[in-house]
């Protein structure tokens, strides 16, 4: 092999390994979240509706993009990440862009507490990329002891 054959094709290489990261990881089955509700642990709980966060946020008005997991009104519950989300932003001119979040990619875990909407709502865990891991725990509102863990089973599948 030639010298210029041998480099061109250790920049390939190299080029290929670069491109993979951990936002480029695909999910072999849904990837679940074990959410443990921290307002439990004073004796009552306070339902939470869990949300998630994808990292690509547009610059809306509206606040932050999220997708709703569900409520959880327990001390514990179980929830699946989407295969996908899309978020559409609009204008005058009809559909100005769309952002596309898939478990690859980068999300951190938030709530909306009861009475609040969900404009105030925020992220309260670090960014994850859940498809690292077949499952995850956590606990909100705290937004403590984000792990991956072994996949849980959820009450329902996802909204």
């Amino acid at each position: 092999m030639s010298r210029l054959a041998l480099a061109l094709t250790s920049a390939v290489v190299v080029l290929a390994a670069a491109a993979c990261s951990s936002s480029d990881v695909a999910p072999l089955a849904p990837v679940t979240v074990l959410v443990h509700n921290s307002t439990c642990d004073t004796g009552t709980c306070v339902p939470i509706q869990v949300l998630a966060f994808p990292r690509n946020q547009p610059n809306t008005p509206g606040g932050e993009w999220s997708i709703k997991l569900g409520t959880l009104t327990s001390a514990s519950g179980c929830f699946q990440l989407p295969p996908s989300a899309t978020f559409t932003v609009s204008g005058p001119e009809g559909v100005e862009a769309r952002y596309i979040w898939t478990p690859s990619q980068h999300v951190s875990l938030g709530i909306t507490p009861p009475g609040a909407g969900q404009l105030q709502a925020s992220p309260n865990t670090a960014d994850f990329v859940p498809a690292g891991a077949r499952g995850w725990s956590v606990d909100l509102p705290s937004g403590a002891s984000l792990e991956a863990a072994s996949a849980c089973k959820p009450f329902y599948p996802p909204a």
